[in-house]
């Protein structure tokens, strides 16, 4: 792929902005003190999550291979793995690589056109931003009391649990209806400006993502939405388990278990390279709300996004060297193979 001036300035501000946020909210602390605790942590637990995340890129791959085979390709379950954790990757290097990383490589190993692929990585995308939105909901509508801080003054006064509840969904609501009356009555006009095209344009793509998973017999559909669940079920429990591996974070209760998730996956969203800075700060808030102190949340903070970016980097190494071998091959054997054959 070619990357223009602007993509480097652009790309290059994110990771600013990221590494920025990162030492705003790390440059008062000792680091051979934070490495020392660090390495004094359960990793028994660590282990656990790690694994924990392994079979969650193991899922989505399996999930991706769904649909693809719903399109008449007979893909590898154990290569659409590899290539998740390959996107991981890229993810760190440039936001929003993976996806089109795997769809290229993918198209390199197992011969699935990328128009193809993409169209229902876009699918998987608008699924798991409807999971995260609603983790995100959950939390905040049920921890109101606790994250009221963290959402800012107007949460924070003296109304009871029902009436901040109440000020939460209005202030979801209303800024709702007042963009779609908007994009309603000025919808001609909107429809001549460039950027709201390429929004149409992304939109109308996760609508035919989600047209190719109906399209599915019921039984991937069925296949579909449980990977979906344990995808989440997964993300859900690798940052549970690791408040238990320091004793300061072992008390905190399955809801700060949302928290932490809705926290990741908002931080996960922002457009900079490995959520890096943004994961820290908004996960280091999330369990302050619930009476940890700042020093052992943004070590908190630090020990999960470590934990996965050392997967990432060393899992995602392996994929990368065993896909670009794949691709090797395939390509030898492309000629004496049929268009879309391929094994498990």
């Amino acid at each position: 792929m070619k990357l223009s001036f602007g993509d480097f300035i652009k790309y290059g501000l994110s990771l600013l902005l990221a590494l920025g946020i990162f030492w705003y909210l790390y440059k008062g602390q000792d680091f051979e003190k934070l490495l020392s605790d660090l390495s004094k942590a359960n990793f028994n637990w660590i282990a656990l999550s790690i694994s924990l995340s392994l079979i969650s890129h193991f899922s989505r791959g399996w999930r991706w291979v769904i649909t693809l085979r719903g399109l008449g390709y007979q893909t590898s379950v154990f290569r659409a793995f590899l290539s998740v954790l390959v996107s991981y990757i890229a993810n760190l290097v440039l936001p929003r690589m993976g996806e089109v990383s795997r769809c290229l490589i993918f198209q390199r190993t197992d011969n699935v056109p990328f128009q193809k692929a993409f169209g229902t990585v876009v699918a998987e995308r608008a699924v798991d931003l409807i999971m995260v939105l609603s983790a995100v909901i959950f939390t905040l509508f049920w921890e109101m009391d606790r994250l009221s801080e963290l959402l800012g003054s107007q949460f924070s006064g003296q109304q009871d649990a029902y009436q901040k509840k109440l000020l939460f969904l209005a202030y979801l609501l209303v800024p709702i209806a007042l963009v779609a009356s908007v994009l309603y009555f000025f919808r001609k006009k909107l429809l001549e400006i460039a950027f709201v095209k390429k929004i149409l344009g992304f939109l109308n793509g996760i609508k035919e993502g989600f047209l190719s998973i109906m399209a599915l017999d019921a039984a991937s559909r069925l296949a579909y939405l449980v990977h979906t669940f344990v995808i989440w079920i997964c993300y859900y429990y690798m940052t549970y388990v690791l408040f238990f591996a320091i004793p300061e974070t072992s008390h905190l209760d399955w809801l700060c278990g949302f928290t932490v998730l809705a926290m990741g996956g908002i931080a996960m969203a922002v457009p900079v390279q490995g959520g890096i800075g943004v994961y820290h700060y908004l996960v280091s808030g999330g369990v302050q709300a619930y009476g940890i102190s700042k020093a052992i949340g943004d070590y908190f903070a630090l020990m999960i996004h470590g934990s996965q970016m050392l997967t990432v980097l060393i899992f995602g190494g392996l994929a990368l060297a065993l896909m670009l071998y794949f691709a090797n091959v395939n390509q030898k054997n492309k000629p004496q193979t049929a268009k879309n054959e391929t094994t498990l």
